[in-house]
């Protein structure tokens, strides 16, 4: 974990929590905060969060059940909903407030977030109708448009139709039936859309052409937005040419960013591609999406083209992206058990200078054993993969098997080691580069059974590496379908894992 210094510090961290009622259909999430709004406001994201996570499981699992001949596909449809879904627009929902009695600054809310599909299937589809005719007005009067008023049309449809899929995901995990469709598909209206891009002269001037349309369109009052670096097709760690577009959007938006994701209104999430270019090289596909912190999307940005002679002076290609394919194709999803991690209370991947610490969180839906990889690619050209060690006072392979127990299930649990029931941070330190950490969770009761599936290691000063390249260390401990006999029935165990990329550099 670009080497796992470990300070000492007290942390005092508000976990929010999942709680799904029995025999019931209606969906929870615990938040806290410092004032009913605050609390809302997580128990909103918690809740939005386990749409997410619950549909993206689904995803996966029927991509799983298309592979063919060994070879992995899965749709442009699925590929644009992972990539702007990451939180997802809730209607209907109920809260419950409650406080802990006491007054000043140790005053908290607690608040419990409900969302009834029986209530609320009517509403999105209701939503999801006006949408769809929002979108086919929209579309019927584009051919009247030329120059840039039909580009900024078609900018503006990108952003409706954004919001379509989004919506389209909720319902169809509500089990809504007959669910509203625009005139024409997102497909095939993306295809269009792509037609529509902006050369430009420089990584300034593409930043300049996004902030304006920012300011144009979503008001110029509009403040407090987080920008992230920009993913290689929507996924992967962050890149030098990411971090440096970033770093100009901020410098431009200027007062109006946030540089604490904590105290952000908006983020800023964008993703590139290549396309086939007409000189030396490929070019490059450029855009945005302005999002509220609940996920609804207020625009989408103008795409935007860009030569190999304005990326190709950056190191453009995360390191690490073959090994994000590889874990891609075999991530285990299965509907009946999950896990997330996250970094710093954020999902997303990130960008951390040196000098910064981690807090590592994992969240699951059973009672289980978990343990954790890192795959390392850094700036010295090297690639590695290490175990990271969640009890340190254990023994022989159980340093880096943590038990979750039934009352830690459905929250965010601390993961960093607990030295002296102190809470040890993870401090950003040479060298730098790209990083994925990889959580496996199996619902195994044997201990025996899951350090059995830990790999082999040896110590160097700083890590317990383990042999061979990150992506072939991560195929072969991907032995976690264990199945156990009793004398009475066979127990399934379940399985499941997660990932998160991270960058980190000096300043």
């Amino acid at each position: 974990m670009k080497h796992l210094y470990l300070s000492i510090f007290c942390l005092l961290l508000l976990s929010p929590s999942f709680l799904f009622a029995q025999n019931s259909n209606v969906k929870k999430a615990q938040g806290h905060g410092n004032s009913e709004a605050a609390a809302k406001s997580d128990a909103l994201a918690n809740l939005s969060f386990y749409f997410y996570t619950n549909v993206k499981s689904q995803i996966q699992s029927s991509t799983l059940m298309s592979q063919e001949n060994d070879k992995f596909s899965k749709s442009s449809s699925i590929d644009k909903k992972s990539l702007i879904s990451s939180e997802l627009p809730l209607y209907g929902v109920t809260f419950e407030i409650s406080d802990n009695g006491l007054s000043g600054r140790e005053k908290e809310y607690q608040a419990t977030a409900s969302m009834d599909p029986k209530i609320v299937l009517p509403l999105y589809k209701l939503e999801l109708e006006k949408t769809c005719k929002n979108i086919d007005s929209q579309l019927l009067s584009l051919d009247k448009l030329k120059g840039t008023k039909k580009e900024n049309a078609y900018t503006a449809l990108a952003g409706e139709y954004a919001n379509y899929q989004k919506l389209e995901m909720i319902l169809e995990f509500l089990g809504g039936k007959d669910i509203p469709r625009p005139s024409r598909s997102p497909e095939d209206f993306n295809t269009e859309y792509k037609k529509f891009t902006r050369d430009v002269t420089s990584l300034e001037k593409a930043a300049q052409i996004t902030v304006d349309y920012i300011n144009e369109n979503a008001g110029k009052n509009i403040s407090g937005i987080y920008v992230y670096a920009p993913q290689y097709e929507g996924d992967g760690a962050a890149t030098q040419f990411s971090r440096t577009l970033a770093s100009f959007i901020q410098g431009k938006l200027s007062s109006k960013t946030a540089l604490d994701k904590g105290n952000s209104l908006y983020y800023l999430q964008g993703t590139y591609y290549m396309v086939p270019g007409s000189v030396d090289a490929d070019d490059m596909i450029l855009n945005f999406y302005l999002c509220k912190n609940d996920g609804s999307i207020l625009l989408s940005t103008p795409l935007i083209r860009l030569g190999y002679d304005i990326y190709g002076q950056y190191k453009y290609l995360p390191a690490g992206y073959s090994l994000t394919q590889e874990i891609a194709k075999g991530n285990v999803a299965d509907p009946n058990f999950g896990v997330s991690i996250r970094i710093n209370g954020d999902r997303k991947p990130q960008t951390f200078k040196s000098g910064d610490s981690l807090i590592i969180e994992a969240r699951v839906t059973s009672p289980c054993y978990i343990y954790v990889l890192g795959h390392v690619f850094n700036e010295n050209n090297e690639e590695f993969s290490y175990l990271f060690p969640l009890e340190p006072y254990a023994d022989d392979k159980e340093i880096f098997v943590r038990k979750i127990s039934s009352k830690e299930v459905n929250q965010w649990v601390v993961l960093n080691p607990v030295i002296e029931d102190e809470v040890a941070s993870i401090e950003i330190i040479p060298p730098y580069g790209e990083e994925t950490l990889q959580i496996f969770a199996v619902t195994e009761d044997d201990i025996d059974e899951v350090t059995s599936l830990v790999p082999d290691y040896w110590e160097s000063d700083d890590y317990y590496i383990v042999r061979g390249s990150p992506s072939s260390v991560s195929n072969k401990t991907r032995g976690l379908a264990i199945k156990k006999v009793s004398e009475k029935a066979a127990k399934v165990v379940h399985k499941a894992e997660a990932e998160i990329t991270y960058t980190t550099y000096y300043k």
